[in-house]
């Protein structure tokens, strides 16, 4: 059954940890406090909850406590929670100047040990569209992953997804009518994405579409004006979600986030 999504931090436990592409880390965690966490999360963001630099491990769990410093809070998807073996896998996708979720992640030992909080709520498409269109950067490949996983046999649509090079391509299963592109842009932080005008440039089927798409704030916000306006797609046909913005780290995105409605 699932728990509250408003349930207290946990203690989660690195399980292992696996290098999927060059620049795309997971970690699975376990431990005793994950079990209950909802089943149903997978798209969901979750808080890492972290110490500060040089934090000690009391002054760190006292933290969590509500006590001294408040934890440093990064924001992040799940891809699956696995009920049967209490398996929690979280993806990092690796860039030059690693904020403290990512150099967790990649100095993450079996055994060690984070705070996390959550989960939202799942973050998927309505299954029911005549067909769709997902896409989105790196930071977004966990949730476009756990999306694709649910798409019925018979869908048909699109998938544009971002990288930072061939290398970072993944051999999704997916319907045969969902036809997968990926771009290649080496330095996501430099703002040269081209993702906005391919998707642009697809063609646009009879029927009512599903989008979901996710990355950086001006891609974003440049093709959600794109469906309102130009496809007068309704809201509820559409998600559209800024997960990082150029030149920010995440503490000052949460202000601009607040300026973008999801």
């Amino acid at each position: 059954m699932a728990q509250s999504r408003r349930s207290p931090p946990r203690l989660a436990i690195v399980k292992n940890t696996e290098q999927l592409t060059p620049n795309m880390l997971r970690v699975t965690f376990s431990g005793d406090e994950l079990l209950g966490f909802p089943t149903d999360a997978a798209s969901a963001n979750i808080k890492f909850l972290l110490p500060h630099a040089n934090q000690d491990n009391e002054a760190y769990r006292a933290s969590l406590q509500g006590v001294g410093a408040k934890p440093v809070k990064r924001t992040y998807t799940v891809v699956d929670y696995r009920e049967n073996s209490n398996e929690l896998d979280i993806d990092f996708a690796l860039h030059a100047d690693s904020g403290p979720a990512t150099l967790f992640a990649l100095n993450a030992q079996p055994g060690d040990t984070v705070a996390i909080a959550g989960p939202s709520s799942a973050k998927l498409v309505d299954v029911t569209a005549d067909w769709f269109l997902i896409a989105g950067d790196m930071t977004a490949l966990p949730a476009i992953e756990a999306n694709l996983k649910q798409l019925p046999a018979d869908s048909a649509g699109y998938v544009v997804i971002e990288v930072q090079e061939p290398a970072d391509q993944r051999d999704f299963k997916l319907p045969e009518a969902i036809h997968i592109q990926w771009l290649i842009n080496p330095e996501p932080r430099s703002g040269k994405s081209n993702l906005a005008e391919v998707i642009k440039s697809l063609p646009w089927p009879e029927g009512t579409p599903y989008v979901w798409i996710a990355g950086e704030v001006s891609t974003v916000r440049t093709l959600r004006e794109y469906f309102a306006k130009t496809k007068q797609l309704a809201p509820q046909h559409r998600y559209t979600s800024g997960y990082w913005q150029i030149g920010q780290d995440e503490d000052a995105f949460q202000l601009v986030k607040r300026q973008i409605i999801d």
